[in-house]
């Protein structure tokens, strides 16, 4: 079983879709087994030579985590790996990817926190390291220390920062960041240290050129559907994206009058902004379902609050929409989650299992035979095969007689038809 998963990821992070080199796309692959959970989302640019690297250093972090965790039987423990990045684009020209690694495990006395950054160059062909780009390094080391030791000066080990412990940083057109890994320069209890400082008070050699584009917040025309409180209705759900899929499903929903809520990840959000954008304006309905897919009711409530919270800054922020939904991820449920949101908790009660099942016409079949009025069937827009058994399910169940609804709007109708029976949460 593992070594496909090895080879849809490797297929999946070296050959994706990003033909355009100023916009990236997102590979995502989440699983659950018996032991072990996993959640990993990678950047595809179009770039083979920064695509292979960067697929080389997950491919080896998602083969190590296998080996060490999934013999590890703890009773309803699973261990965890969560992989997230960082994108940015500087001057057309520079890219930065920064790679998040994050293993949970009760075999652990405390969580594993790595980091690992690229920095890309399209017009040399060629990754760069900080010698690459600033042409004083007393100057350079002096600045990192400041801020050192500013913000963690308790934490730190020595006041001996060399140019080779710069080995991790990200770029962007105000500022640079630095990372350290735990117990390099300072205690591992201090985590991944990270300082920001502004392009302006760095000795660059090159030339970074702020951007003071603002973006316009999009508006939106209010769409009202009528619903009838005489015929069943169904709401369509999709976890973990958006992806390079969910643009044909809106259309597909679009075309045959339906809508469906999308629990999103925030991490997703700056990269899919026109095709959420689109979703939105089509009359669908965006639901929270974390940042980066970690697994909530494990993290501490700091952690907890902070995996909802970025993903309804950043809808505000780039959407001007706020979602009222919260799906927590793999379904988990507990009460410190329930103290920690004001969000609506959603669950389902017909899970299509398309993250497992391969077939589109067996997932199509799974949900058509199992759906009865009222029911939130749960997807994932993150595969090809849900698209095709979107395509089978909604004419399906349109001819006999559903509607396709939103979370909202299913709501709504339960409010007119009082006696639905309601087992979704």
């Amino acid at each position: 079983m593992y070594k496909k998963l090895l080879c849809l990821f490797l297929c999946l992070s070296l050959f994706g879709c990003g033909k355009d080199l100023n916009n990236e796309q997102v590979d995502t692959i989440i699983e659950e087994h018996e032991n072990i959970i996993i959640a990993i989302n990678t950047p595809t640019t179009g770039i083979k030579k920064l695509d292979k690297v960067v697929s080389k250093y997950t491919q080896d972090k998602y083969k190590n985590f296998v080996k060490n965790y999934q013999n590890v039987k703890i009773l309803n423990q699973k261990s965890e790996l969560n992989i997230d990045y960082t994108y940015s684009l500087v001057n057309e020209r520079y890219i930065s990817i920064a790679i998040y690694e994050f293993v949970n495990s009760s075999s652990l006395a405390h969580p594993i926190n790595s980091i690992k950054t690229f920095i890309y160059d399209k017009k040399s062909k060629d990754f760069l390291s900080i010698k690459d780009i600033v042409k004083d390094d007393e100057k350079l080391l002096t600045t990192i220390k400041d801020y050192l030791y500013k913000e963690y000066k308790d934490c730190l080990l020595n006041n001996k920062i060399k140019l080779s412990d710069l080995k991790y940083f990200v770029l962007n057109d105000q500022s640079i960041t630095f990372f350290f890994n735990p117990a390099t320069i300072a205690s591992s209890s201090c985590g991944i240290i990270t300082i920001t400082i502004p392009t302006s008070e760095l000795p660059l050699s090159i030339k970074i050129e702020e951007n003071n584009k603002k973006n316009e917040l999009p508006t939106y025309n209010e769409k009202t559907k009528t619903i009838d409180p005489n015929k069943p209705v169904v709401a369509l759900t999709f976890d973990d994206g958006p992806s390079k899929y969910t643009k044909k499903i809106v259309d597909f929903l679009k075309e045959n009058d339906a809508s469906a809520t999308f629990f999103i990840l925030g991490n997703k959000v700056a990269i899919y902004e026109q095709t959420l954008i689109t979703m939105i304006e089509n009359g669908n309905e965006i639901g929270n379902h974390s940042y980066s897919h970690k697994w909530l009711t494990k993290l501490s409530e700091v952690e907890l609050k902070n995996q909802i919270e970025k993903v309804q800054t950043i809808t505000k922020e780039k959407l001007n929409y706020t979602p009222k939904y919260l799906r927590p991820t793999y379904g988990g449920i507990n009460k410190k989650l329930r103290s920690n949101t004001d969000l609506e908790i959603v669950l389902w009660n017909v899970d299509t299992m398309d993250w497992k099942i391969k077939n589109s016409d067996k997932i199509a079949s799974r949900a058509i035979s199992k759906v009865k009025n009222g029911d939130i069937i749960l997807m994932h827009d993150t595969y090809e095969r849900t698209f095709e058994a979107v395509k089978k399910i909604v004419p399906e169940l349109k001819k006999q007689g559903y509607q396709f609804v939103t979370v909202s709007e299913l709501k709504e109708y339960q409010l007119l038809n009082k006696n639905l029976e309601s087992d979704y949460e």
